[in-house]
């Protein structure tokens, strides 16, 4: 079952901001990319800065804000809702996004995943360190030109986690990796091309990547659990001797309180 992070209430007041600052220059977020985006930016404990976060929402404008104080108001609005995210994630209560019957998902469930792929793919370009992309783990090199029948098996963690964000963004932009998509679905599954039409075998395709989302949805924050681990323990082991308020800022630089960051936990 999906959680409701954001209340209803707070959600329909976001859908109006957007609305309503919305510009012919460029497209903003649509509630469901804006979920990604959120779920990607709440799971990494660093800095960002503010203005490059609205304009990602706004569809890389920033609005053109009748003033200071409205610009503020907005960027408090949405970083209310990232709150929200970043609470859920730290009481372990960010649970999967769609609440779809995983073992047969209805097709219809699809442009919604893609949608919200694309939300957590603008979140990636935030931190692609912490995703550990670089050009020497691209999506083609993993995929596409690996000589090797792709095996999950043979990959280290790095590709693992690879894997789950270049899936998340196979997703996000379908309609440039569908042919490949398409052939995969069919060399993996044995579908005979002369019983099926090419639609039921794009079907087919979308079910088994909304079936297995899920899977992808727990190794990123499998991910993000454990790099928060890790620095958790690095703060520790710096001096256990100096005493951290649980409402002080956060020693690893997250910009969030202690007690909701590397201290949920102690």
């Amino acid at each position: 079952m999906s959680m409701q992070v954001i209340p209803k209430m707070f959600e329909e007041g976001i859908r109006r901001v957007i609305k309503g600052l919305a510009s012919n220059d460029s497209t903003p977020m649509t509630m469901n990319e804006l979920k990604g985006y959120l779920f990607g930016m709440a799971i990494v404990p660093y800095e960002f800065e503010n203005d490059k976060f609205l304009e990602t929402i706004f569809g890389g404008n920033l609005p053109k804000f009748s003033s200071l104080e409205q610009k503020e108001l907005v960027l408090d609005i949405f970083l209310s809702a990232l709150d929200y995210y970043t609470k859920a994630y730290l009481e372990d209560k960010l649970d999967f996004p769609f609440n779809y019957n995983t073992s047969n998902p209805d097709v219809k469930y699809f442009d919604k995943l893609k949608e919200w792929c694309n939300g957590f793919i603008q979140s990636v370009y935030f931190f692609p360190e912490f995703w550990l992309v670089d050009e020497t783990l691209s999506f083609y090199n993993v995929f596409i030109n690996n000589d090797d029948t792709f095996n999950l098996e043979n990959l280290n963690y790095e590709q693992f986690i690879f894997v789950a964000v270049a899936t998340s963004d196979m997703i996000a932009n379908y309609e440039q990796y569908r042919n490949y998509l398409l052939e995969n679905h069919i060399e993996l599954t044995g579908i005979n091309r002369d019983e099926y039409d090419e639609q039921q075998i794009e079907q087919s395709l979308k079910k088994e990547l909304l079936t297995n989302f899920n899977t992808v949805y727990e190794v990123l924050l499998l991910h993000a659990n454990k790099q928060l681990d890790e620095m958790s323990e690095d703060i520790l082991s710096l001096d256990k001797n100096i005493k951290i308020g649980r409402n002080d800022p956060c020693p690893c630089g997250s910009g969030k309180k202690y007690k909701h960051c590397c201290g949920k936990n102690s």
